[in-house]
């Protein structure tokens, strides 16, 4: 899946005759019909985020363990044990609010 930048912009026009059969017959509302797609579009995007903090996490934890500093693995200071607690509670409240909001 990719991800890109959508540019908005707002066009007028004005004076403009479309004939009947090349306008689009469901599309009356597009403020409404826009709306569910844009809302699907952005849970995509929230759990994509999600996914990458998640995965980030995981690295970082076994980067952590492997990293060794004053004979011993970095993930046995407190400040780097910390760190990673943070970022685990940051994860498992992305994921919360996500399952939740879905």
């Amino acid at each position: 899946m990719s991800l890109r930048l959508v540019e908005n912009a707002d066009i007028t026009l004005q004076n403009v005759f479309v004939p009947s059969k090349n306008k689009l017959s469901k599309a009356t509302n597009m403020e409404k019909s826009l709306g569910p797609v844009l809302a699907r579009s952005r849970l995509t995007v929230a759990w994509c985020n999600c996914a990458l903090g998640c995965g980030a996490y995981e690295a970082t934890i076994k980067y952590c363990l492997e990293r060794k500093q004053f004979g011993r693995p970095i993930a046995q200071h407190q400040i780097v044990q910390q760190k990673l607690s943070q970022m685990l509670a940051n994860c498992e409240f992305s994921v919360s609010f996500l399952v939740n909001v879905t």
